[in-house]
Parts: structure tokens; C-alpha cells; sequence
């Protein structure tokens, strides 16, 4: 069975790094639009140190910022006041910033004119 999902979202913070277990983990919520008459979708997105690249680029990202995920489909269930709870997330293999923040870090950029 393949498991494999690229989406386009928005962070709903700034990512936190954390350690687990030995491990570090670099965790964020990010927004999904359904459309245009629909709420959005949150997701958890996690990178794990082990997946360096894909660690650093999440951790450098910043709220609200666009960007694209590229992982693997996770759901976790717990109890919460007597009911159970399922939560969608991400574990992150890749991330791009969209077109949005490229072009900004363009028009940063000094432009070798003096």
C-alpha cells in the first residue's frame, strides 16, 4: 500500500522543536483550504531529525507562510473528556516554501546594481 500525500498549506504557528525520546521532532499545525465555501482542514505536520533536510527547512518556515508538504498520511487517536479524538497529520519527507516566499526572498535580495 503506498501512503503518500503532496498539499498545499498554511502554518497556523511557528514550528517548535522538541525532544523525543533522544529524538528531536520539529512540530507545527498548518491550515488546508477546502474551497472557497468550505472550512479549513488542520493538519500536524512533523519532521523528524533523522530526515535533516526536511527537519531544517520545516523549523525555518514561520506562521502563516505557504509552503508545500510532501509525506506520509498519519492519524492519531486519544481520549479527551470521555470521547476519542482522531487527529490528522503529516510526517514530513519534503518542504518548499511556495512561489509566495520565493518571490519575497527575490525582492529582499540585493540586485547587484549600485
Amino acid at each position: 500500500m503506498i501512503n503518500s500525500v503532496t498539499l498545499h498549506v498554511r502554518l497556523g504557528r511557528d514550528p517548535e522543536v522538541r525532544d523525543a525520546g533522544g529524538k528531536k521532532v520539529c512540530s507545527v499545525s498548518a491550515a488546508m483550504s477546502q474551497g472557497r465555501d468550505k472550512p479549513s482542514l488542520w493538519l500536524e505536520l512533523t519532521a523528524w531529525g533523522d530526515n535533516r533536510f526536511a527537519h531544517e527547512d520545516l523549523q525555518a518556515l514561520q506562521k502563516g507562510q505557504a509552503c508545500v508538504v510532501q509525506g506520509r498520511l498519519t492519524v492519531r487517536e486519544y481520549e479527551k473528556d470521555g470521547q476519542t479524538v482522531q487527529r490528522i497529520g503529516i510526517t514530513v519527507d519534503r518542504i518548499n516554501a511556495s512561489a509566495e516566499r520565493q518571490q519575497a526572498q527575490r525582492n529582499d535580495a540585493p540586485s547587484g546594481r549600485y
